[in-house]
């Protein structure tokens, strides 16, 4: 594993000096955030220490324009956090050429936190995270779980921390049943888990019907996001042709809303 990632270093290096020298082309964007699957590894920067820095932020990103070079890059993709939208600005100032642009998936992450804090949603949230927490901590009861799911596992990461809550929240929904007959289970009823405080709080949590109810309805409102952060974040196959229709397609939140409010 060391040598693959050692060599494909070593590729991704060979590659920016033939851009530099001018005897390769590069058709993709300069970006700043915290993926590199799929893009050009330049190097790696701790930035902890002055992330919050507009000054340094920019001068990092012109450092990195002026490595490449100038003439190799179009655009700058950065998260959109205000930091980084002034140093985008700055880094467009200075050389006007260049496009600055936010990242998407980043934008959407944000919208997906302020649906979080919707009230159905932000009392749904905790009682997931309770949920599982107790079942992943305790030996006996996740053994209990994935014999009633065939190995089926909860938690299910996404892109974004708020897309793996949705998507642990839809998993949890489409294991309703067996969820409930995990606790009504010989197994489960004979264990010493089940009568003390926090057993008997996941029992009750599994058995409320407004849990249910609250995860269609975030469900509803978190689900088209989702599909478009999830769209977004593919490196196998292009996603421009398809993001009109997913957008339009996420509307569907406003949808969810006038159903809650009427």
């Amino acid at each position: 594993m060391e040598v693959q990632i050692d060599n494909d270093v070593n590729d991704d290096v060979a590659k920016i000096r033939r851009i530099q020298s001018g005897k390769m082309a590069i058709d993709a964007p300069l970006l700043a955030d915290k993926k590199t699957k799929g893009t050009m590894f330049v190097k790696s920067v701790d930035v902890s220490a002055y992330m919050k820095i507009v000054i340094k932020i920019f001068k990092l990103l012109d450092n990195f324009v002026e490595d490449i070079g100038e003439k190799n890059i179009v655009q700058v993709v950065t998260d959109n956090e205000s930091n980084y939208v002034l140093a985008g600005k700055l880094l467009t100032a200075k050389r006007p050429h260049l496009f600055w642009t936010p990242h998407a998936a980043h934008y959407l992450d944000l919208m997906l936190e302020d649906i979080g804090n919707i009230a159905k949603v932000k009392i749904v949230i905790p009682k997931r995270i309770s949920l599982v927490n107790f079942i992943y901590n305790h030996a006996l009861a996740l053994n209990i779980m994935r014999k009633n799911t065939d190995n089926v596992e909860l938690v299910r990461h996404g892109v974004t921390r708020f897309a793996t809550t949705f998507l642990t929240l839809k998993r949890l929904h489409k294991q309703k049943t067996n969820r409930r007959k995990m606790f009504t289970s010989e197994e489960w009823l004979k264990s010493k888990v089940a009568n003390d405080h926090k057993g008997n709080k996941a029992i009750c949590i599994a058995h409320l019907t407004s849990f249910w109810n609250d995860i269609i309805y975030t469900h509803k409102v978190m689900g088209p996001l989702v599909q478009v952060l999830r769209l977004l974040d593919n490196e196998k196959k292009p996603t421009m042709r398809y993001i009109h229709a997913t957008m339009i397609k996420a509307k569907d939140i406003q949808k969810a809303f006038n159903e809650q409010a009427n």
